[in-house]
């Protein structure tokens, strides 16, 4: 299999030129069954850090140069039994805190950001219920952010009552538990304003099925489920919907969805497919695959990792996948997506991936974090980008650090045509089309940024730090 994924890079590269990446870079090979990666700036010196997730502990691993060297784990707390680790702002102070469940107990809680890589005691906000789905969105538009789970007793939000991380007790989206699966999104999927939730459940046992609940007054005050789509239809298989995520495949400003289904009849494989948001409204165009496995066919997450404009994947294999980590590269950015890529083979049930500049390049690394070898690593980005090049000093963005306001000053009177700013992850955070040399950023979470600035002569990218 490795062999023939290799054949499949020297293929394309001999193509076009696309993302190339490096040998792999051990961040840590002593991080017992080492479960997810998260790259954040925690000491806010202006580069990415990783903070890091196993079954009995958070760490992290501080950037030194902000070249990718790092230094020994950090012990942030140990916690046995933790199940999920994801970071949001939940005290509205502008640096992202992070949310745990676990499962021993079981719980929800979320730990406070200090700064420099400290952290709070645990802030338990459920206590005894299984927790098989956990993440976060302002659901009822208040300007901070809220908890979503699926509990044994549903589809579940939790209301951040004050915007500095008190919750209530949960407040029921979908009671309905014979049905309701473990996977579920966040997104204005009907472009009216409000947060809404795209879910799973299993209708009956031969099909699983994709669905949306409407936010219906951008108060937490949601529909019933509405399909989207069906999958499966095999009287005597078991059809799962595994993971769900978001972004804009087809670059037409709507947002898509992708998915991983399984199904327990090996004739019938696992496959990950994206689904095209055809009008904003909840109409979605049939799945259309991109991988399929005949065990698991893994995860994927969005990132331009070729910085060509349009989002591409990152994959691994998970528990029962491949033990590869590779990527999928958007062919038109409209969603046809090349054969597997691979990025390396050395890794071990690899459970976690992700993206972001890590060596202060401007190109998108891959991170990842693998069980069964204890293994943290990172690969560089080596990316040529066919742009125009012209001297550095030509466009300068102040102030930087910025937490405002930001001007473009673009010597010699040259026109801009467009300004582009992008998170660490490769995501589109601003878009401005209309020869802005002012941009407010005030809006933006702090952080590292990279600002692509486009005029009649070329494209130049900068970074900048907003406070």
């Amino acid at each position: 299999m490795i062999k023939r994924i290799t054949l499949i890079l020297l293929v394309f590269l001999s193509v076009k030129s696309l993302a190339q990446f490096g040998p792999q870079q051990i961040i840590s090979n002593e991080f017992n069954l080492a479960w997810g990666v998260i790259p954040i700036d925690l000491n806010f010196d202006g580069d990415l850090d990783v903070l890091a997730q196993s079954n009995t502990a958070i760490v992290w691993y501080n950037n030194l140069d902000g070249q990718g060297n790092f230094t020994d784990q950090i012990l942030v707390e140990n916690i046995p039994g933790l199940s999920s680790l994801s970071m949001f702002d939940f005290d509205g102070d502008g640096d992202k805190d992070i949310l745990y469940s676990i499962t021993n107990t079981p719980e929800i809680g979320w730990m406070e950001n200090l700064g420099m890589g400290n952290f709070s005691a645990l802030n338990i906000v459920s206590f005894g219920p299984a927790v098989s789905g956990l993440s976060a969105g302002d659901l009822d538009t208040d300007g901070d952010l809220d908890i979503v789970a699926v509990l044994p007793a549903g589809l579940v939000w939790f209301e951040n009552i004050d915007g500095q991380g008190t919750f209530n007790s949960f407040i029921g989206i979908d009671l309905d538990t014979s049905e309701l699966g473990d996977a579920f999104t966040i997104f204005d999927l009907d472009n009216d304003g409000d947060v809404d939730i795209i879910a799973s459940y299993d209708e009956f046992v031969f099909h699983t099925v994709l669905t949306w609940y409407e936010n219906l007054d951008g108060q937490g005050n949601f529909s019933e489920k509405k399909h989207i789509s069906t999958f499966g239809y095999c009287s005597s298989c078991f059809f799962r919907i595994y993971f769900i995520r978001h972004a804009d495949i087809n670059q037409d400003g709507r947002i898509d969805i992708l998915l991983g289904v399984n199904n327990d009849d090996p004739q019938d494989p696992s496959v990950i497919y994206w689904t095209e948001n055809l009008g904003g409204q909840g109409n979605f165009a049939q799945a259309q695959g991109i991988y399929s496995h005949p065990i698991s066919a893994g995860f994927v997450r969005p990132s331009d990792l070729d910085s060509d404009g349009d989002i591409d994947l990152i994959h691994w294999g998970g528990f029962l996948g491949e033990d590869a980590i590779s990527w999928f590269k958007n062919m038109d950015g409209l969603g046809n997506f090349s054969s597997q890529i691979l990025i390396s083979a050395e890794v071990d049930s690899p459970r976690d991936a992700s993206a972001a500049d890590l060596d202060n390049d401007g190109l998108i690394d891959v991170i990842s974090a693998s069980a069964f070898d204890d293994k943290i690593a990172w690969y560089e980005n080596y990316t040529i980008l066919d742009v125009k090049d012209y001297p550095l000093q030509e466009v300068i963005l102040y102030p930087n650090p910025v937490k405002d306001i930001l001007t473009i000053n673009v010597n010699n009177a040259k026109r801009i045509n467009s300004v582009k700013i992008y998170n660490t992850l490769g995501q589109l955070v601003l878009d401005k089309n209309d020869g802005f040399i002012q941009i407010d950023v005030s809006n933006m979470y702090r952080g590292l940024f990279f600002v692509s600035v486009e005029t009649e002569i070329g494209v130049l990218t900068k970074k900048i730090i907003k406070q």
